[in-house]
């Protein structure tokens, strides 16, 4: 079974997606981290959202969590 032609696609498929949604949670990750720097350089929330893409509401509730 390893050895058949759609073994391999579907893993090379699964590495691909697996790589995609690494990269996806690598991005919210620095955004998270620049949404940080910003507040804590007092930039306010409308700048946030507009510079990292975030939406309001996720940006709200990391403020309240951070």
């Amino acid at each position: 079974m390893k050895d058949s032609p759609l073994y391999d696609l579907i893993k090379q498929e699964g590495i691909e997606e697996g790589i995609e949604r690494g990269i996806e949670l690598g991005i919210e990750k620095a955004k998270k981290e620049i949404l940080k720097n910003m507040s804590l350089k007092g930039c306010d929330i409308d700048s946030i959202v507009d510079l990292t893409g975030l939406e309001l509401e996720e940006v709200k509730k990391f403020l309240s969590i951070s």
